[in-house]
């Protein structure tokens, strides 16, 4: 079953996928552009607690791959405003993890899309593309969560056991341990705003090269239009685009792009083979009849 299902050039697509999204990402962080993030958005200088979390969701609505380097980003961002403001850790915590894995699990063009997809083909669906975007609205848990840490920024909401921590922070102790907070990464530190451009323009080629493609394949209409072969097209797009763009950083600083990407795939090499044994569970319980 498993080598029935990865013979079909949709399914073989969409493991590539899941498995290329790695390299994508693994080029980012190598080539600086995630440190560029966090250099462009602590030059905003935020001083209140409406704009941090502002800056929170703004973050976590960019960074669409996965849900790690979503976190990693925003952590490493936006802590030691937190600290500086007297907003505990937990409750920081809270609005990461439950940023990144709802909104992540909301998009269609990265690992969680293509594992969505996967089961569908597995069950003989034609279209996975479409029933995947007309079944977001649907995803009532991802949703409802996002909407509570909305409603929870807004009203400054502490629900349950929050409020003990929020009690116990006080503005002396944020002040005396800040420098503590404010150590950041060794993997993270330096670069500049400008290169943050090495994650904002392969993100945007990503969709930009999936839209693209679904109206190409489609005869015109996004939704009747192949959405394997898609997500497919737009991450290696993504992946030349940043490979291009390394090549003109200066060659102290240019990170080996093969190597990088490669490097990248065995890191998701799991999520690829999770794809396979779901089409090919998908293929059994089909012939089955379960």
């Amino acid at each position: 079953a498993l080598i029935k299902v990865t013979g079909d050039r949709g399914n073989l697509q969409l493991i590539l996928f899941g498995i290329f999204v790695g390299g994508l990402i693994k080029l980012m962080e190598t080539s600086g552009g995630f440190k560029g993030m966090i250099r462009l958005l602590e030059s905003l200088n935020i001083r209140s607690r409406k704009p941090v979390f502002l800056l929170t969701w703004a973050i976590g609505l960019l960074m669409i791959l996965e849900n790690y380097s979503n976190i990693m980003v925003n952590g490493t961002t936006v802590g030691s405003l937190y600290d500086r403001l007297g907003i505990p850790r937990a409750k920081l915590a809270y609005f990461l993890h439950s940023i990144s894995i709802n909104w992540v699990a909301l998009i269609v063009f990265n690992a969680w899309g293509a594992f969505y997809m996967t089961l569908l083909v597995a069950q003989g669906i034609t279209d996975p593309f479409s029933v995947v975007v007309s079944a977001m609205p649907m995803n009532f848990y991802c949703i409802v969560s996002l909407i509570v840490i909305i409603l929870t920024m807004t009203f400054g909401w502490n629900i349950g056991a929050m409020k003990k921590y929020t009690a116990a922070v006080t503005e002396k102790e944020t002040m005396d341990d800040l420098a503590d907070h404010e150590a950041v990464d060794p993997a993270l530190a330096g670069g500049t705003p400008a290169m943050s451009l090495l994650v904002i323009v392969p993100v945007l080629v990503l969709v930009a090269t999936m839209l693209t493609a679904l109206l190409v394949t489609g005869d015109g209409s996004m939704l009747k239009g192949d959405g394997t072969a898609s997500v497919f097209y737009a991450v290696l797009a993504s992946i030349a685009t940043l490979a291009l763009m390394v090549q003109f950083r200066p060659a102290a600083e240019r990170p080996p792009v093969e190597k990088s990407v490669y490097a990248g795939f065995g890191d998701f090499m799991e999520v690829g083979i999770l794809l396979a044994l779901a089409l090919a569970l998908g293929s059994l319980c089909k012939e089955m009849g379960t």
